[in-house]
């Protein structure tokens, strides 16, 4: 496993190297997605200095802004970054920006605003500098993701520091590389972009379906290791998900509910014949543990806990919130800095001026969702895609905090970028379209 893993690697910088010299656009814009989504895949443990991660993210932003200063339609390219959505965003960031003057936490509070900015909120305006995106472009978002996901869960098996011995804890890890919740949305995102995929295209081709089927399988392994189960259960709820907002048209909805039933018996029937070895592992029993033992575990009671405080404290301030990052000391415990839920966490940090903010966000980015996937032509690869904020949605209603659950907002940056608006003036609308522009 460790030399495929390194091996993938080489492959996949190989891949950046071609870019870079044969398309300068698409390379920065391969790159950019990958430092934003799926950084922890790469072996910066083998980097001599601590920030080689972030300052990867950060050269691939200054790359994106430079290209957008070597463009001819600047003018073009400002119109459809500075949307409406980046202007919601920047007016949450502003939020917490103020609510930092009646902070308890000012130096928790200065991070979550600092890391909106550079997680979220620079890589929205920078997706944004770099569209509009036609077919080719569209594409290579959905394999580096993908790519990136599948990365991470080889070198989880490759160079992971194993499960620690306590039951809480018994799950795989990559040290301090990242948390093993984070390892798993990560991977759950590449799994949950090929189950919609597997979905909502056709089946033309047996051999890449069953590979694609199976790299599913491996995928919603490694999550199962790592000893979380919100990914696991978020990549399900994708599924309805998909149904609801994605699947117009009989035929689309049919086709899900069959590929749904059949990929239940898949399921079934691999559990039924895996090794017991397998299911014995500690953070495949973690999260079959707190499946069956769901709202009586300790982890689930303290998150109960953590969700009834953060609304008390909402009341209790009567609308107006503590302020950015004074969630731990209105719950009064150390080390517990947010409730686990991103509308508790606002709602007790920013008041009803935070969640009217964040509400209208939310709701915008649905509507948005709902009119791009009804229109009759376009690219088979933007549903997938629009897919991905559903399961960033439902992950940051389980865990991580504001800044922590950037997949959301970037992921709603994309979501505005494929509207018709911005779709304006490329050939993306249709499966064989070329380069259209560029640039």
């Amino acid at each position: 496993m460790v030399l495929l893993y390194y091996a993938a690697v080489a492959a996949g910088l190989f891949l950046f190297l071609h870019y870079l010299l044969s398309d300068f656009r698409r390379a920065i814009l391969m790159g950019l997605v990958f430092s934003t989504f799926t950084l922890t895949a790469l072996p910066w443990h083998l980097v001599p200095f601590d920030a080689a991660a972030f300052s990867c993210q950060l050269g691939f932003l200054l790359l994106a802004f430079t290209w957008f200063m070597m463009r001819k339609n600047r003018g073009h390219a400002i119109r459809l970054a500075l949307n409406g959505y980046l202007l919601g965003l920047l007016a949450l960031e502003f939020v917490l920006l103020v609510y930092l003057l009646i902070s308890q936490n000012s130096g928790y509070g200065t991070g979550l605003v600092v890391w909106l900015l550079v997680k979220s909120i620079l890589p929205v305006l920078a997706l944004g500098f770099m569209a509009p995106f036609d077919s080719t472009d569209l594409r290579l978002i959905r394999n580096v993701i993908i790519a990136g996901a599948t990365l991470t869960a080889l070198r989880l098996f490759a160079v992971n520091t194993g499960a620690a011995p306590t039951e809480e804890l018994a799950r795989v890890t990559l040290g301090i590389d990242a948390s093993p919740i984070n390892v798993a949305r990560i991977i759950g995102l590449g799994a949950s972009l090929l189950i919609v995929w597997l979905l909502l295209t056709r089946k033309e081709n047996a051999v890449r379906t069953i590979a694609l089927v199976a790299l599913v399988g491996f995928l919603s392994y490694a999550v199962a290791v790592t000893g979380s189960r919100g990914p696991l259960v978020t990549a399900v709820l994708i599924v309805p998900a998909t149904f609801v907002f994605l699947g117009h048209g009989s035929g689309t909805r049919r086709g899900i509910v069959v590929a749904l039933l059949l990929g239940l018996v898949l399921v079934a029937g691999i559990v039924l014949f895996l090794p017991a070895a397998v299911l014995e592992h500690a953070g495949i029993q973690r999260v079959l543990v707190y499946l069956e033992t769901i709202g009586t575990n300790t982890n689930d009671i303290v998150r109960l806990d953590l969700l009834a405080a953060a609304w008390d404290g909402f009341l209790a301030s009567s609308g107006i919130g503590v302020g950015t990052g004074g969630f731990e000391a209105l719950y009064g415990v150390p080390g517990y800095r947010y409730p686990h839920n991103l509308v508790l966490e606002v709602a007790a940090s920013y008041g009803v001026i935070g969640l009217v903010v964040l509400l209208l966000l939310l709701f915008a980015t649905v509507r948005q969702i709902v009119k791009v996937s009804c229109r009759r032509e376009q690219d088979i690869n933007i549903r997938p895609l629009l897919a991905l904020w559903f399961y960033a949605l439902f992950n940051a209603m389980v865990s991580m905090d504001i800044a922590g659950n950037y997949a959301l907002w970037v992921l709603g940056g994309l979501v505005w970028l494929l509207s018709p608006r911005a779709a304006a003036g490329t050939t993306w609308a249709t499966p064989e379209a070329g380069l259209g522009r560029s640039g």
